[in-house]
């Protein structure tokens, strides 16, 4: 169309719309993520789809892809090679590092939530993003992709950086953190009395778990 169906609003947020319906508008400042253009959503035939903006430079991308299962996005996250215990230990060192070139605490670096911090229950797949998330806490993966179905964001909790379906891989370390402190019967006696440490288990009959682990 040479010309817009309504004049662009005053901001740097588009207007888009799909046959004539409103998909998003400026006041959507939440939905920064893609959008995902269900099957109802389209018609047999031609399609048109209008971004209206103040912007005089705006890039629009459309990409065909085919909708996974969350159970089919897990079964392949699975299938990648995790992120190693080798390679958090490393990580781990290089945040020492950097804390002490800085006269910083580093004990926020030794321990982990064993909490999804989106889900704030006890973590069953832990994980984070390859080559993106630079520190070693970890939130859990179905909690993780469930959160970026409703809300179509890809960004880490932690750190807050975007991630890709690619970048996400399990966890090792983390994975070990929660499998030993699950085959332990009673809550570790570690130092400061709240977070486990490898190790550090009684044989005593309790149900309660730790919240943390000492690296």
């Amino acid at each position: 169309r040479s010309q817009p169906l309504v004049e662009a609003p005053p901001a740097d947020w588009p207007m888009l719309y799909l046959n004539g319906a409103i998909l998003r508008s400026p006041k959507d400042r939440r939905a920064v993520g893609p959008m995902l253009l269900e099957k109802s959503l389209l018609r047999t035939g031609r399609n048109e789809l209008q971004v209206v903006s103040s912007e005089s430079r705006l890039f629009l991308v459309i990409q065909a892809g085919k909708k996974r299962s969350a159970e089919q996005a897990l079964s392949e996250i699975k299938s990648r090679a995790p992120i190693s215990r080798a390679s958090s230990r490393k990580l781990q060192e290089d945040l020492r590092r950097v804390s002490e070139s800085d006269d910083l605490e580093i004990t926020s670096k030794d321990s982990i939530s064993l909490r999804c911090p989106l889900s704030f229950a006890r973590m069953t797949l832990p994980g984070r993003g390859e080559n993106v998330c630079q520190h070693l806490q970890c939130f859990d993966l179905e909690a993780f992709l469930s959160f970026a179905e409703r809300s179509s964001r890809w960004e880490c909790p932690v750190c807050n950086n975007r991630i890709s379906f690619a970048d996400l891989r399990v966890d090792a370390l983390t994975s070990e953190a929660l499998e030993r402190t699950s085959r332990a019967t009673s809550k570790p006696k570690a130092q400061g009395g709240e977070a486990g440490e490898a190790g550090d288990f009684s044989d005593d009959d309790a149900d309660d778990l730790p919240d943390s682990f000492v690296l």
